[in-house]
C-alpha cells in the first residue's frame, strides 16, 4: 500500500525537517536566473518593475516563453533535491515515493490525462457556444509553436514537484507520524492551498472566492492519490491540466502569463469553482469505475487508521 510504503527507510522527524530546508533552498537556487533578469530589467528602465505580479512578465518587458522557463527552473531544482534526499537521505526508492506498485503505473498516467483533458475539452466547447463574445483569439505564431515545446517541456517539472511534495513525500511522512489517513490528506490540501494564497487570481477576486478551488484541488488530488494507491493519477490530471491552460487560456489576472491561444474576458471565479467541483467528481467515477476502486464507503475505510504492519 502506498501510504505504508514510507515506512521504509530512515523516517525521523528531523529528517523531514532538514529535507524541506534544504528543498526550499535549492527553489531559490533555481529562482536565481530570474531575479538576475529583473535585475536586469531595472537597469534598463531606471525604476524597479511593479512586483505585485510577478508572472506578469509583459509588466518586466521580458518574453513570456522565457519567463515561463525562468519561472518553472525553482521547481526543477526543487524536484530534482527532493528526489535525491528521498533516495540518499531517507533511503528510500523513488518508486515508492510515486506508487504503491513495484513500478510506476504509465498507464494509469496517460489515461488520467486523457480523461482529465477531455472533460475540460467540453466545458469549454460549451463555453464558447453560449458566450463566443467572452474569448478573443490571440494566435501568434512567432510565440505559439515556441509556446507549445517550451509548456510540454518545462511545465511537468512545475506540477510533478507539487505532486511529489504534497502528495507523495509529505503525504507519506505525516502517515508515518499519525498512523492515520485522514491527516496526510487533509493537511496537505489545506497547506497546498494556502500556498497559491498569494497568486494574482487570490488578489483580483478575493480570497473568500479563489480560495476554495485550490483547497478542493489539493483534496481531490489526495482522494485520487489513496483510493489509486499512488501518484499516477495525481501527476496526469495536474500536468495536463497545467499544459491545456497555458496553451489555450489565458485572462489578465492569471497565474500563468502566456501567449495563449484565448484570452478570457470575464472570468466568474465561482462559476469555475463550480464546474471544476463537476468535472473532479465526473473524473472520480470514471476513474473509479475503470480501475476498480469501489464504493465511497471503501474511501471512508482506506482513509482510516493506518498501520505499518
Amino acid at each position: 500500500m502506498y501510504l505504508v510504503k514510507a515506512f521504509q527507510g530512515k523516517n525521523h522527524f528531523w529528517r523531514y525537517f532538514v529535507t524541506l530546508i534544504i528543498v526550499f533552498a535549492a527553489t531559490q537556487i533555481g529562482a536565481i536566473p530570474f531575479t538576475i533578469l529583473l535585475f536586469i530589467k531595472a537597469l534598463e528602465s531606471g525604476q524597479m518593475p511593479d512586483a505585485s505580479n510577478i508572472t506578469d512578465f509583459a509588466a518586466f518587458g521580458i518574453d513570456p516563453n522565457l519567463g515561463l522557463v525562468l519561472m518553472v527552473l525553482p521547481f526543477l531544482t526543487g524536484l530534482i533535491v527532493l528526489l535525491f534526499l528521498v533516495h540518499g537521505f531517507h533511503k528510500r526508492t523513488i518508486t515508492d515515493t510515486l506508487t504503491g506498485r513495484k513500478r510506476f503505473d504509465y498507464f494509469r498516467f496517460w489515461f488520467g490525462v486523457l480523461t482529465w483533458m477531455i472533460l475540460w475539452t467540453i466545458v469549454f466547447v460549451i463555453h464558447f457556444i453560449i458566450e463566443p463574445g467572452n474569448f478573443s483569439f490571440n494566435f501568434d505564431p512567432s510565440h505559439f509553436f515556441l509556446l507549445i515545446l517550451i509548456t510540454i517541456l518545462f511545465i511537468p517539472f512545475q506540477t510533478s514537484f507539487e505532486e511529489v511534495l504534497f502528495r507523495g513525500y509529505l503525504m507519506q511522512g505525516l502517515a508515518v507520524l499519525s498512523k492515520n489517513r485522514w491527516i496526510p490528506v487533509l493537511v496537505t490540501s489545506l497547506v497546498f492551498g494556502l500556498l497559491h494564497a498569494f497568486n494574482p487570481e487570490v488578489k483580483e477576486y478575493g480570497f473568500a472566492l479563489t480560495m476554495p478551488q485550490y483547497l478542493l484541488f489539493g483534496l481531490f488530488f489526495g482522494i485520487i492519490t489513496i483510493m489509486d494507491d499512488g501518484l499516477e493519477l495525481a501527476l496526469g490530471v495536474h500536468a495536463i491540466n497545467n499544459i491545456y491552460l497555458s496553451i489555450f487560456f489565458t485572462h489578465d489576472s492569471s497565474t500563468l502569463q502566456t501567449p495563449a491561444l484565448f484570452e478570457i474576458q470575464n472570468l466568474n471565479p465561482l462559476v469555475d469553482l463550480l464546474e471544476f467541483v463537476m468535472v473532479s467528481v465526473i473524473f472520480i467515477l470514471i476513474v473509479s469505475r475503470r480501475f476498480k476502486w469501489g464504493s465511497w464507503r471503501m474511501l471512508v475505510e482506506k482513509i482510516s487508521g493506518i498501520d505499518s504492519e
